[in-house]
């Protein structure tokens, strides 16, 4: 260090000392203006970077609310459809795996939906209170209709593809008073769950198909359990589940469910599956399944299922009796 560097570093110590403050070092070689330029280069950077990150997140809330205004938009446009029995306005916001399930639980394929749509569109009745949500390419529509008297809750499931919303179900559900339940009977013996637990009728043709039934079988698993968490663990957060008398049970409606059939050693009879059906649409599942229950009576259930931290989770169930 030169004579006058020397001089004005002991001269800063000394006034550093003198105000109670640590001596800043000197870094060999660089002296303080650069350093304090390096300072702030370094400070720019990680500005620059927290606003690119900012940035990103604000261009994906936009998108994000963007795409569930334009499934809003397409929704409302079947709804309209519907109502006027306009069978042309439909066919340009059905998708071709589009399915029509009315509330006694019979099923139109989207050809025969098209065929019978002035008739189809009277059962839908005038909808209110519409929820939407949107997961990825995938937008669940869920809300309320009237037809004459009665009540119906009705759920629409869209896919997004390049020239735009999509509908690829439409399912309905009876609204019915709650009828009492009878209080739960002691266990006797043990029941079985080999399907869907163990085994069901379908073959996965992809990993992430596989996963995704493996999910719903660890799901179902632990609900002929009564294992409350272990059911928990494959659902996400906001599920919703539409029950065939058009009532509404959330996550933790299903989880005190199964705690108190725990508690009182119910039997749990997980329904058969007569087939299955699973489509992916990246992060987002679709699946479409035939059950019957112990009863012998037949059900439609359509599930969305939404990958979260590399899991598959049950985020929107509806099932429909089949009469």
């Amino acid at each position: 260090m030169r004579t006058g560097e020397m001089e004005r570093h002991a001269s800063m110590e000394s006034g550093a000392k003198q105000r109670g403050r640590r001596p800043a070092e000197v870094l060999p070689g660089v002296s303080f203006s650069r350093a304090s330029r390096l300072s702030r280069l370094g400070l720019s950077a990680a500005v620059l970077l927290v606003a690119g990150a900012l940035g990103v997140s604000a261009l994906a809330a936009q998108k994000g609310a963007a795409n569930k205004e334009a499934l809003i938009a397409a929704d409302h446009s079947f709804a309209e459809a519907a109502a006027k029995g306009d069978e042309k306005a439909a066919a340009s916001l059905l998708g071709p795996r589009f399915t029509w399930t009315n509330r006694d639980g019979k099923t139109w394929t989207r050809a025969q939906a098209l065929a019978a749509w002035k008739t189809l569109g009277a059962t839908a009745g005038n909808e209110s209170d519409p929820d939407a949500r949107v997961y990825g390419r995938v937008g669940v529509v869920t809300g309320m209709g009237k037809v004459g008297n009665e009540d119906v809750r009705f759920g629409r499931i869209w896919i997004a593809e390049p020239s735009g919303w999509k509908a690829m179900v439409y399912q309905a559900n009876p609204v019915l008073p709650p009828t009492p339940v009878a209080a739960p009977a002691p266990e006797k013996g043990k029941a079985t769950c080999i399907n869907p637990c163990k085994e069901v009728p379908y073959a996965p043709k992809t990993a992430a198909v596989h996963s995704v039934v493996a999910s719903w079988q660890a799901l179902e698993t632990a609900n002929f359990g009564h294992d409350a968490k272990g059911w928990a663990d494959h659902v996400s957060e906001d599920f919703m589940l539409i029950r065939p008398n058009g009532g509404l049970l959330d996550k933790a409606d299903r989880m005190k469910t199964i705690r108190d059939q725990k508690e009182h050693s119910t039997v749990v009879h997980v329904p058969e599956a007569q087939w299955v059906r699973v489509w992916v649409y990246g992060d987002t599942a679709v699946m479409i399944a035939h059950h019957t229950l112990f009863n012998g009576t037949p059900y439609r259930a359509t599930r969305v299922w939404i990958l979260r931290d590399g899991v598959w989770k049950l985020a929107i169930s509806q099932q429909t009796i089949i009469k």
